[in-house]
Formats: structure tokens, sequence, C-alpha cells
């Protein structure tokens, strides 16, 4: 969607990956939700959040594909590396004790 693009664009990402891309909320500071619909309003989102502090909005990898995953585009591969500690943090991407500490 538009927010998507922004930020793929913002971050300096390759224009030709940005569909690799999504925007999704996060309520609790862990739980990240589906990729937000390209029509929704992030302006209609955040006034439903009403005062909390909690909620945000979080940038990730949504399509990894081969081309994208081989980019040399150092952002790009920032992007996977962030998203890839966080999916072992949170038990997304189960790891044994040995791979946590090599991690």
């Amino acid at each position: 969607g538009d927010v998507t693009t922004l930020v793929a664009t913002e971050m300096g990402l390759p224009e030709d990956t940005h569909h690799c891309y999504s925007v999704h909320e996060c309520f609790d500071g862990v739980t990240i939700g589906p990729p937000l619909a390209d029509a929704r309003s992030v302006v209609s989102i955040m006034d439903a959040w009403g005062e909390r502090e909690e909620p945000k909005f979080v940038f990730t990898v949504k399509l990894f594909m081969e081309s994208l995953k081989s980019s040399p585009n150092a952002k790009a591969q920032y992007m996977f590396f962030i998203q890839a500690v966080y999916s072992v943090i949170c038990g997304i991407y189960p790891v044994t004790e040995d791979e946590a500490v090599q991690l």
C-alpha cells in the first residue's frame, strides 16, 4: 500500500522490491498482526488506538523471494536480520540452546 511504499522508499530499499514488504499493527510489543490491507488508513487505525501507547506499526519482509534474499542492498539484508532475530526471540523459529547462544 501507500504506507508500505513510503517506508520502503524512505529506507532506501530497491523500488522493484517494495511489494515484498508490509506494514502490520503490533498491540503489545510482541504480537504482530497480519499485513494491513492496502485500503486501510493508518490515521483511522491510530485513531482507534485512542490514548494507548503500546500499539505500534511494524514494517516487515512479507515475501522472501530469492532475488530479495540475495540482494546486495545493506538495508534489505538488515531487514532480514532483525526479522530473523525477532522470530528467534519470540519462538517463531525454534532453535536449540546452542544455536541461540551462537546467534
